[in-house]
């Protein structure tokens, strides 16, 4: 599944143990298809790239260079499928937001715009430092920070209304009771005791659920075709 130019990015970043894979393809990968996302092309550049870019960010190296070739290539095709997977779903959500931005579903401010922008080239001075951090998005910070917007307002219309019962919020707490453990004492509450905290808590779980749930939609309703092998051992 590796490319040459994935290779040669790889010896770049001193993994030697990984460019003894033979490549799969004799010329340049640039243009192939990786994956086709309701017919939008990812190129196994772009794959390559995000991967590279994964590869960079990773805190220790040297554990890489250690492993011998099969445990490297192991470990290469189960990056690159989990990176490119990442980039489906990306597209898939991307391709989401634009449909309700154009059906005029959703829509945010310019003001909440600006300042979301401000805030992001203060963590993100350069698109450099923002792709090293999100590898496998595609557009530029400024683009990512508005269909992030965009995305937070329709992930607050798909939850309108979504509320937390009591019986949901009890279930919660035994559930994850462990997270509301006293830091002093070491022990936990009663119920009665932490319920306004269990019920918003339970809703926050309930709203992340649904959005689980819109983004698996996403790919049980959209037209996602591979065009490289998925690895034998993930």
């Amino acid at each position: 599944m590796t490319s040459p130019h994935l290779r040669l990015a790889l010896t770049g970043l001193a993994l030697l143990a990984l460019s003894a894979r033979p490549p799969r393809a004799e010329h340049s990968a640039d243009s192939r298809p990786a994956a086709t996302v309701n017919g939008e092309v990812i190129t196994l550049a772009e794959l390559d790239e995000a991967v590279g870019a994964r590869l960079a960010a990773m805190p220790d190296k040297s554990k890489l260079e250690k492993l011998d070739r099969r445990a490297s290539a192991r470990f290469m095709d189960r990056l690159q499928w989990e990176t490119l997977r990442e980039l489906v779903s990306d597209r898939l959500q991307a391709q989401a937001v634009a449909a309700a931005q154009k059906a005029g579903a959703v829509s945010i401010s310019q003001a909440a715009l600006n300042s979301a922008v401000a805030e992001a080239r203060k963590t993100y001075p350069t698109n450099d430092e923002f792709r090293q951090a999100h590898p496998t998005v595609k557009s530029s910070r400024d683009q990512w920070v508005h269909r992030q917007l965009l995305q937070g307002a329709l992930m607050r219309k798909l939850t309108q209304g979504v509320n937390a019962t009591e019986r949901e919020a009890r279930q919660f707490y035994q559930r994850y009771s462990y997270a509301f453990k006293d830091k002093k004492t070491g022990k936990v509450p009663g119920y009665e005791n932490m319920r306004e905290r269990v019920l918003r808590s339970a809703l926050v779980k309930k709203k992340m659920d649904r959005a689980k749930d819109w983004r698996k939609g996403l790919w049980r309703e959209g037209k996602v075709e591979f065009h490289v092998p998925v690895p034998e051992r993930l």
